[in-house]
């Protein structure tokens, strides 16, 4: 019995041995935790809300709006200074020997406006929203300039005497029927440039019609300006088909302003 307890004991004692030395050799892993990250705390800006975005938009608006007022210079009228400013240097370059009109297309229409006060006024009545006090002072000197550098060009500036080279009654009459009103008219001179027929032709080469140049010198004695007209007036004919025309009739053309005869 004692044999027996003494070989448990021992067997005991070596088990105890083994379990330290196993125990000894394990390794217990405790996961990781991860560590809370603090939020990083920035430093405070500035934000706008809407209402803000509002009044700020409506001050920068305001101040635009000022500026331009005061300026009075819409983008457009900032355009029709410099037409102003186009037609006058043609009037000032011009000379009979080298250039056929006084002015082009384009600036004739301030040509009118610089001469006639009836239509300067039609002209500021249409733009009258944009043209502030600053903006109506500027048109009315560059129409002013544009003005007295036409006063000393278009007294001399003239009809060609060979626009008249020709005349028929009939013709003569169908001219003076696209005049609005005869009898506001005193007529000094009305013609055709030529006694033949121009044809005019489309892309393809085919005749549409034939024309004549004509014209009519007159004044306008209702006008509010001292200047007289040279009204171009065509007589055409229609084609027909089968290498004829219809019948004559006159089509205005355009209006351009000149000289009067002197004394008239």
């Amino acid at each position: 019995m004692k044999k027996n307890s003494a070989l448990m004991l021992a067997l005991l004692a070596i088990f105890a041995l083994g379990y330290q030395t196993l125990s000894a050799q394990i390794t217990i892993n405790i996961p990781k935790i991860p560590k809370i990250k603090k939020p990083k705390i920035e430093q405070p800006t500035t934000t706008t809300t809407n209402d803000e975005s509002r009044t700020t938009q409506s001050q920068t608006s305001t101040q635009t709006s000022t500026v331009s007022k005061d300026d009075g210079m819409d983008s457009r009228l900032t355009f029709f200074l410099e037409e102003i400013g186009k037609a006058q240097k043609e009037v000032d370059e011009y000379n009979s020997q080298d250039k056929l009109y006084l002015v082009s297309s384009t600036s004739a229409d301030w040509m009118w406006r610089a001469v006639s006060p009836k239509e300067r006024g039609e002209w500021t009545e249409k733009w009258k929203t944009l043209l502030t006090p600053a903006a109506r002072k500027k048109f009315d000197d560059a129409l002013d300039a544009l003005n007295a550098a036409a006063a000393k060009k278009l007294p001399a500036y003239l009809p060609n005497p060979k626009a008249f080279n020709f005349q028929t009654p009939a013709e003569e009459k169908m001219m003076k029927s696209v005049l609005e009103n005869p009898a506001r008219y005193k007529i000094f001179k009305i013609g055709l440039n030529q006694a033949n027929w121009l044809i005019d032709k489309n892309d393809y080469g085919l005749p549409t019609a034939r024309y004549k140049h004509g014209m009519i010198y007159l004044r306008d004695t209702t006008s509010d300006h001292p200047y007289c007209y040279m009204s171009y007036i065509n007589i055409i004919q229609d084609y027909a088909g089968g290498g004829t025309y219809g019948a004559s009739y006159a089509r205005f053309i355009r209006d351009e302003m000149a000289g009067c005869p002197v004394g008239k």
